[in-house]
């Protein structure tokens, strides 16, 4: 079907929303061109909301409290300009899913989507021109704003993928940069304002809604959508093919519970306002180990960074975080930065640990089986003595690697993800505890039993010894006020494993065992118990 149907003999005039909208366009684009050069000015507050929703998706909450300035118009004496299409804030060209904007009320405002949004940033573009040059901008550069905004007057929108949006906008902002000297192009290229504007609008785009904005109205708007994290290698600081190396050891050691997991996204409404409050939520069974609010300078020819960053503030093990700056760079700066070649980049960085209550568990399993194998060990070569070698006692030694299916994380996949190494050290712990019952129940030649205990012992004490250092790593990175409850529960671990690992000795027939196994559980119901309960009732 056309863009443009026929009209039908005798029919009804038909006037489609982009043609009754065109004549209110320029006007949009001026009112848009002003405010968005001088946001701090009207936007008072931007609280943003942070949400993981897996290793790569977030979900972003935002509310914009602001007041509209009086536009007056310059032809009417007294007549005030209303503001129908305003714009909330520059953004990544990339999909929005779920994106919701509401007003005070509740209600739903209506978001301009792609070919209605590229019209007015292309006039944007033309109006910014006319006012650094004072001349007419010419039809060349007219189409090469339409490319770059992705502006295609008469084309359906269909009929251009995204991918050759994105080429056609690179190849009109490369006509800008290279452009020969002495040209109209070169001449706006080189006014930082006007270089600014075409960088920024080659590859983010202006976020409009449609309303009825009074002046002087104090309001606040609500807006909500999902975006996705860079986790590529190609992310990492080295060269090929360390980057890719760099990545994937990163990972393993992450899922390994040995460095917390860390990751940043941009958030350049930070220079929109007067102030700026962002909120990271971290998920179940996670906590928030460090969190930054951070300023970089960067080079607009090239993007490299310039100079360290800036910290604006900064907070360590949460459960959740609060990150605020107030004050916005100043205009004398702002102007020095373009001058310069410069800009600035506002990032978040944060980093996510296992909490202590998820890598216990698996330490008191690592722990039991080693105990079992190592305190075997220990009676066969103090005591001369051998373990059962029957059923019942190939049982007992089995236990801990009954425990295993109960440690478990829950179902968040980031959460699953930073818990896959150390449930390969629960499996692999279950499967020692179940090579070792296998010792005593199939017959071996002579010292191959005790051989096979010292090497399963030996791997055994490794993965303790990771579990060990994965559990010291959370407890550094716990909130204080939380590491209470979570060492009743460590507690509660320690004395199940004390009292499976007297049970997994009592397969032994010495006699001391079993007192040592009497003893173990009297403590063990005494102190982990005790402190297991009391961490339970006070927990918040």
């Amino acid at each position: 079907m056309s863009a443009n149907p026929p009209k039908r003999a005798g029919g009804p005039r038909v006037e489609w929303p982009a043609q009754r909208d065109a004549p209110s366009l320029p006007r949009a684009a001026a009112l848009a061109l002003v405010l968005l050069n001088a946001e701090s000015r009207w936007i008072h507050r931007r609280v943003e909301s942070i949400d993981f929703l897996d290793e790569v998706r977030l979900r972003r909450r935002m509310s914009i409290d602001f007041t509209t300035p009086s536009f007056r118009d310059p032809t009417a004496v007294d007549e005030v300009l209303s503001i129908e299409f305003l714009p909330l804030m520059v953004i990544k060209r990339e999909p929005l899913n779920s994106l919701d904007v509401r007003d005070e009320t509740g209600s739903a405002l209506p978001v301009l989507t792609r070919d209605q949004n590229a019209p007015i940033a292309s006039l944007l573009l033309q109006t910014a021109a006319r006012s650094l040059r004072r001349k007419r901008v010419v039809s060349e550069i007219r189409e090469l704003f339409d490319e770059l905004v992705g502006n295609f007057p008469g084309v359906e929108a269909a009929a251009i993928g995204d991918e050759e949006r994105s080429l056609r906008s690179q190849i009109a902002l490369a006509r800008f940069r290279f452009a020969t000297r002495r040209t109209s192009l070169h001449d706006l290229w080189e006014r930082p304002q006007m270089q600014r504007w075409l960088q920024e609008l080659s590859d983010q785009f202006i976020l409009f809604v449609r309303g009825d904005f009074e002046a002087g109205k104090r309001r606040v708007l609500k807006l909500s959508y999902e975006t996705t994290l860079d986790q590529t290698w190609t992310s990492l600081g080295f060269s090929f093919p360390f980057r890719w190396l760099a990545f994937k050891l990163r990972k393993a050691v992450e899922a390994l519970g040995l460095i917390p997991y860390s990751t940043g996204f941009a958030t350049p409404s930070l220079f929109d306002a007067e102030s700026y409050h962002v909120e990271v939520l971290a998920p179940d069974q996670l906590i928030v180990a460090s969190a930054k609010l951070t300023r970089q300078s960067k080079s607009r020819e090239t993007g490299e960074k310039i100079g360290p960053p800036r910290i604006v503030d900064e907070q360590r093990s949460r459960d959740r975080v609060h990150l605020y700056a107030s004050g916005t760079t100043p205009s004398a700066a702002q102007d020095a930065l373009l001058e310069a070649g410069e800009y600035e980049d506002a990032q978040v960085e944060i980093s996510f640990a296992l909490r202590m209550t998820l890598v216990a568990p698996v330490l008191a399993l690592s722990g039991l089986t080693t105990g079992v194998l190592g305190g075997g060990l220990l009676l066969h070569y103090t005591h001369r003595t051998h373990p059962l070698a029957d059923a019942s006692a190939a049982l007992i030694v089995a236990v801990p690697g009954l425990f295993a299916g109960w440690v478990a994380p829950g179902g968040h996949r980031l959460v699953q993800r930073l818990f896959k190494g150390l449930r390969l050290l629960v499996f692999f712990s279950a499967l020692v505890s179940f090579l070792a019952a296998a010792t005593l129940v199939v017959r071996l030649p002579a010292g191959w039993r005790s051989a096979t205990w010292q090497g399963l012992a030996i791997a055994s004490a490794v993965t303790t010894l990771i579990a060990t250092l994965a559990f010291i790593r959370s407890w550094l990175c716990s909130p204080s006020a939380s590491k209470g409850h979570q060492v009743e529960v460590f507690w509660a671990s320690v004395a199940s494993a004390a009292v499976a690992l007297a049970l997994g000795l009592s397969a032994f027939p010495v006699w001391e065992t079993w007192l040592a196994f009497a003893v173990v559980v009297l403590v063990a119901m005494l102190i982990g118990g005790r402190r297991s309960l009391r961490g339970w009732e006070n927990e918040p």
